[in-house]
């Protein structure tokens, strides 16, 4: 007669080692996904928590001199911060890179105008009035205005323009 018991194979053993290897791990991902929503809504919980007891100790708080001073301190620091410095440094090179005899001294912003103070100096009044037709020109500056005009002792000029820009 032919045997048809056929768990005594090798092969068959290893099929079943391996499905129930298969069953642990399933079930060790389902107990995982498990952990991790269970975990997801604790820290949810404990955030709602926090954010509820720091409120009611936000409102209990008197503010002082001092808390007030350092508000207006971060509040500078935050402007300079969000100053649209590679804006406006990349206008002013794009107009720098067409007039080589124009030379930048100083550079000076005034957030509260949305201005900057230039301050430059050339060789000859032709190439200053250029210079600031060319800042006009730029879509990045509004209001560009030569506020003043002095030769200085090397014969150079020196010249201050205000330039607006748009926000």
């Amino acid at each position: 007669m032919m045997n048809t018991n056929f768990s005594r194979l090798p092969v068959r053993r290893r099929q079943i080692s391996n499905s129930v290897l298969i069953v642990i791990l399933v079930l060790v991902f389902v107990l995982m996904l498990i952990e991790q929503e269970s975990m997801t809504s604790e820290v949810e919980q404990w955030s709602l928590h926090s954010q509820q007891s720091s409120k009611s100790r936000v409102m209990s708080l008197p503010i002082s001199e001092d808390d007030l001073r350092r508000s207006k301190e971060a509040e500078v620091i935050y402007k300079n911060l969000t100053f649209p410095w590679q804006r406006l440094l990349t206008g002013l090179e794009t107009v720098k890179r067409d007039y080589k005899k124009v030379h930048y001294k100083a550079f000076s912003p005034v957030k509260s105008e949305s201005s900057i103070l230039l301050t430059a100096q050339t060789e000859t009044v032709d190439d200053m009035l250029d210079f600031v037709a060319a800042l006009e020109a730029n879509a990045t500056f509004q209001q560009v205005r030569l506020m003043n005009q002095q030769h200085n002792q090397a014969g150079a000029l020196a010249f201050t323009v205000k330039i607006g820009w748009a926000e």
